[in-house]
């Protein structure tokens, strides 16, 4: 009997203990990952300590929904250890910054996520005020958008609403005059949308890369939509899915439908904070559908598009980063610091090499053309000092805008942005 007792009992330990471990398994397998990045001033590009970084898991069905929140140390870095896999939506926030939200959603599994990298513009030159107007070429009564602003690299600067709720039918050149107040000091792409025509980039186009940029103080930023549905918009098909990034849902990115026939834009999106779009109105027919965003690469869905009177769903696009890297090799190694920055009559260049080498410095436009030539010639190892008086190599002043100094050495090249003010 004794020895009867012994074997249930240890019968029932070892299931318990069996227990206990796949549960300890379950625990770890829905433990999530970590989230980790660097936050730096758009100015001066140095780390800001003391941001708040937060993030909250979108996943309808998650069991931990609670937002998380971590502080940047000394460096810029933070890193936040997640409970569970996810779709996570994140934004940093710090006092005297605008608070900015990442650009794409995070789509976390087992692995660790990097790189996860915000800019924040400061309080103190958020001062630029961009303004203009948007016409519409066949009004069709109350109607209603947003007018968006980025920088280069694909952060959102700023929006402004555009709203009329008594556009006369029979007057066609009828507009709406938009503005987007405290924005930073520098160059910018614009878009503008507005539900039934087509997403539409500065000076008239349908790609950022056709896109002119504008500076953020510009006026006079004006914009004619287009009418981007079929006659029967209401009941024609449709083509619907998600555009993504690098690591997942990416927002504010303007999405077409082109007829493969005669290359006509016919609808047009713009996704929303889950990267989703749905193009409308289609007459039946072949289309080719495309994602356009600043800070990426243009990109299209492989195969072309069959559509009737019903919507056809998961046209998926991901899009590649097409930023400008800073530099090519690690800052400490090649230092390159520009103040002030914004300036106006001069700013000192100051850099270091860790050898000796030839170096050429210049000043680039924001269409890559070299402006200034600044030195070019042998540069022993340890700082270097440069003056740059914004003119250019025939010693004409230059407008306000943003140029990029770039410093080219054996082995690599270093660029910062650097602000001029009139």
């Amino acid at each position: 009997m004794r020895e009867k007792i012994i074997l249930t009992w240890k019968k029932t330990m070892k299931e318990g203990f069996a227990v206990i471990f796949f549960l300890l398994v379950a625990v770890m397998k829905a433990q999530g990952a970590s989230i980790s990045g660097n936050v730096v001033d758009l100015i001066s590009n140095e780390p800001l300590p003391g941001v708040t970084i937060s993030a909250f898991n979108t996943n309808f069905d998650s069991t931990s929904r609670d937002t998380i929140s971590v502080f940047t140390d000394d460096n810029g870095d933070y890193i936040i250890d997640t409970p569970s896999p996810g779709v996570y939506f994140l934004w940093a926030k710090h006092p005297g910054s605008h608070t900015d939200s990442y650009m794409e959603m995070i789509e976390l599994g087992e692995q660790d996520v990097t790189g996860i990298d915000f800019t924040l513009i400061s309080d103190a030159i958020d001062n630029s005020t961009l303004s203009g107007k948007v016409s519409v070429l066949d009004p069709l009564g109350s109607w209603y958008g947003t007018v968006l602003a980025y920088s280069e690299k694909g952060q959102l600067l700023g929006k402004g609403r555009l709203e009329n709720q008594d556009v006369s039918l029979n007057n066609p050149s009828e507009f709406v005059e938009y503005s987007i107040d405290s924005l930073p000091a520098e160059s910018c792409y614009v878009m503008t949308q507005m539900w039934g025509y087509l997403p539409q980039f500065y000076n008239h186009a349908y790609t950022s890369e056709d896109a002119a940029q504008a500076f953020t103080s510009a006026q006079n930023i004006d914009f004619d939509l287009e009418w981007g549905g079929s006659d029967t918009f209401s009941t024609g098909g449709a083509i619907s899915g998600t555009i993504r990034g690098q690591y997942g849902p990416l927002v504010y990115c303007a999405v077409y439908a082109q007829t493969q026939r005669d290359n006509q834009l016919v609808s047009g999106y713009v996704t929303g904070a889950f990267g989703t779009y749905s193009l409308e109105g289609l007459d039946p027919g072949i289309y080719n559908v495309y994602a356009s965003r600043p800070g990426y690469q243009t990109g299209e869905y492989a195969w072309s598009v069959t559509v009737a009177y019903e919507e056809v769903s998961g046209i998926d696009i991901t899009l590649v980063k097409d930023a400008i890297e800073e530099d090519t090799v690690p800052f400490s190694a090649y230092s390159l610091i520009i103040h002030p920055n914004p300036f106006r009559s001069s700013t000192t260049v100051s850099f270091s090499m860790p050898y000796d080498t030839r170096i050429t410095a210049g000043v680039y436009d924001v269409t890559g053309s070299l402006v200034r030539g600044l030195l070019e010639g042998f540069q022993p190892a340890g700082a270097g000092r440069l003056i740059w008086d914004g003119r250019d190599d025939r010693g004409k002043a230059l407008s306000s805008g943003v140029y990029f100094l770039r410093l080219y050495y054996n082995g690599g090249s270093t660029v910062r942005s650097v602000i001029l003010l009139r």
